[in-house]
């Protein structure tokens, strides 16, 4: 049997535009994620995220994991050392460490 997705769902983004219409480029809009993603991350990390009323057990799997197929039943696989994102546009995948 497949196990639930990481936090029960599959997370979806939305965005208000930036009164600003310069930082409302991809590449502005990008970095914003980016930086905010990095920020939550270190509230959960550090065990600072306030609790929450939703059941909050798969939160670890949310960074730093990946979910492998497996024939029946995926495997949930943490990499607690990882300090990198991936960066998906066009040909290479670089990979750049956002991490201390």
């Amino acid at each position: 049997r497949r196990v639930a997705i990481t936090a029960g769902q599959n997370p979806v983004l939305t965005y208000a535009d930036d009164p600003d219409p310069a930082r409302n480029t991809q590449l502005e809009r990008a970095t914003s994620l980016l930086v905010s993603t990095l920020r939550y991350f270190c509230t959960l990390r550090d065990n600072k995220l306030p609790p929450l009323k939703a059941c909050m057990m798969q939160y670890p799997y949310l960074f730093q994991a990946t979910r492998l197929p497996g024939q029946g039943r995926d495997k949930n696989v943490r990499y607690p050392d990882s300090r990198n994102v991936v960066v998906l546009r066009k040909g290479p995948l670089p990979s750049i460490d956002v991490l201390d």
